[in-house]
């Protein structure tokens, strides 16, 4: 053991290496095969099942076709904002891949390219802290499909990947920065800005606590304090102005954020514990994987601290200085700041698991640890792939039926979806009673046919290109609030897009159209418009799912 670690100084930074080397042909056809895997499950998945998939499809076909005088709709309804926000990353890559492939083959392209990134992302990182740490990353396989994929966030996941590989090309540049080397660590902190600002912060904290450890390590070596911080600190510190400087811009062109609200912490702190929090999605059976894989990573970190002491604190105490940051954070953040920031609490909670498995990167872990750890990741991701099988192929059913009324859809055409009900997974809600992957198909539809879904809710947030026209913005003028529409059933007024007697919107497709609300005031408002200015055309089967309404002065 003693060949295969650092000096204690070099442990402190974990910028720990082996002298020998292990067997990489082995192991990299093993890491092969597992991203192989999770294409696969990519390509024979009949359709992505997400929340909001469908509507950085819509997005992506705005962008790509707004210019085109075939299409003068999007122009006349949308805006491009060029600011570069976050939540950028993905759109201008769909809008060029919508252009030659048609949209599905767009959406797994995305998809795949995040199946393959996590992966690739956390074994680089793991090798930054120690080179024969790279079988580590069997722990992104039951993360990769999580919670806050299912809806729909790809820039968001795609920013796990991003901050994993600036951790990792921090740990293998700490000990010596170059120019050339800071501006590749500010490069890749501001592709994490564009993909999401969560991430990109999380990334800052990793690389922050890394040169904190070497700058302390430098101090109690007999450094002087000044040199080391500035040494240490000050390249990250230099590569993080510009991601820093679009933030800034940001946060003040942002007109949508309100008073924070928080949720209980101690069941955040449960949920990040069992890893049910990033995990848990359609069924409470996936807490059996969840809490598989949650064991396997703590069973290590026992053994870790068990078999090594303070000695695998110093090895990973950069990481582990991160983890706890991240734990805290996870803990202490509000659950949202209005309409624009959500889901604060959840898009945390994978940087303390991710952190953590690279402390446990640092660690001289044996053969028999890693192949019990292994089997035990890989049980867990096969095992959440199985229980996940009935909710998937319910959800693709009824995206199947409600997507056979893009051959009703005159192209072009302007149209919305209101929701009668919750379309929640079959055995009831799990954690989020109003997690529907039915909920945005509207624009899948409404860029199938080059038209506008009215609900099209990209176009209403300051974090994406796509924007409604002020003077041309009907969900505002039927949903002022922008709060009534999201709503089973909707608090929303159709006459409030009529403009001389016309219908603004040209089609409403009502969701769940018998879910046994008839009472409700909500319903019968929608019901009374949809008489008054509509005429029912169609109707899906088999299940009635979706009616169509088509507007009586159809242009």
């Amino acid at each position: 053991m003693g060949s295969q670690l650092a000096t204690p100084r070099s442990d402190a930074a974990v910028r720990v290496r082996p002298a020998g080397r292990s067997r990489p042909g082995r192991a990299d056809i093993g890491f092969g095969l597992g991203v192989l895997a999770q294409l696969v499950a990519v390509l024979v998945w009949p359709r992505p099942v997400t929340v909001d998939g469908p509507a950085h499809l819509l997005g992506a076909t705005v962008l790509a076709h707004y210019g085109d005088p075939q299409h003068p709709i999007y122009r006349a309804l949308y805006r491009i904002d060029p600011f570069p926000s976050p939540n950028l990353l993905t759109e201008p890559v769909l809008a060029l891949l919508v252009r030659v492939v048609s949209l599905g083959v767009a959406e797994k392209i995305i998809i795949a390219t995040y199946a393959v990134l996590l992966p690739v992302a956390l074994r680089y990182a793991a090798r930054g802290v120690r080179r024969d740490s790279g079988w580590l990353w069997v722990a992104a396989l039951p993360l990769t499909f999580n919670y806050l994929f299912f809806y729909g966030f790809f820039n968001y996941c795609i920013g796990l990947a991003l901050c994993l590989f600036v951790a990792g090309y921090a740990l293998r540049r700490s000990g010596a920065w170059r120019p050339l080397s800071t501006v590749w660590l500010g490069v890749l902190l501001v592709l994490g800005y564009l993909a999401h600002l969560v991430p990109f912060a999380l990334a800052l904290v990793f690389v922050a606590a890394a040169a904190a450890v070497r700058a302390i390590e430098d101090v109690r070596a007999g450094g002087p304090v000044a040199p080391a911080l500035v040494r240490r600190l000050g390249p990250p510190a230099l590569a993080a102005v510009p991601g820093l400087a679009l933030t800034a811009a940001f946060l003040l062109r942002t007109d949508e954020a309100s008073a924070p609200s928080w949720n209980f912490p101690l069941g955040h702190l449960g949920g990040l514990l069992t890893l049910m929090m990033p995990i848990v999605t359609f069924n409470y059976a996936e807490a059996v994987p969840a809490v598989l894989a949650a064991a396997v990573l703590l069973g290590l970190a026992a053994v870790a601290a068990r078999r090594w002491g303070r000695t695998a604190v110093r090895r990973g105490a950069g990481p582990l200085l991160a983890t706890a940051v991240a734990t805290v954070l996870v803990l202490a953040a509000p659950s949202k700041f209005g309409i624009d920031f959500g889901f604060i609490n959840e898009r945390l909670s994978y940087f303390p698991v991710l952190f953590g498995v690279l402390w446990l990167a640092a660690q001289p872990w044996g053969r028999r640890a890693r192949r019990w750890a292994t089997g035990g990741l890989l049980v867990a991701a096969v095992l959440l792939a199985l229980v996940r099988v009935p909710a998937l192929a319910h959800y693709d059913r009824l995206i199947a039926e409600y997507e056979t009324v893009a051959g009703v859809i005159r192209p072009g055409s302007t149209l919305i979806a209101v929701r009668f009900d919750e379309l929640t997974p079959p055995g009831g809600p799990v954690r989020n009673s109003h997690w529907d992957p039915v909920r945005h198909v509207e624009s899948r539809l409404a860029a199938e046919t080059y038209g506008v879904d009215i609900g099209h809710y990209e176009a209403v947030l300051d974090y994406f290109p796509t924007r409604f026209r002020e003077s041309r913005d009907l969900r505002r003028a039927i949903d002022p609030t922008l709060k009534g529409f999201e709503e089973a059933p909707p608090r929303i007024d159709l006459s409030r897009a009529v403009r001389k007697g016309r219908p603004g919107i040209d089609y409403v497709l009502v969701v769940a159209p018998d879910a046994g609300h008839l009472g409700d005031p909500r319903v019968a408002e929608v019901r009374r418009d949809l008489r008054g200015y509509y005429r029912k055309v169609a109707e899906t089967e088999p299940s009635g799912l979706v009616e169509v309404w088509q507007a009586r002065a159809f242009r």
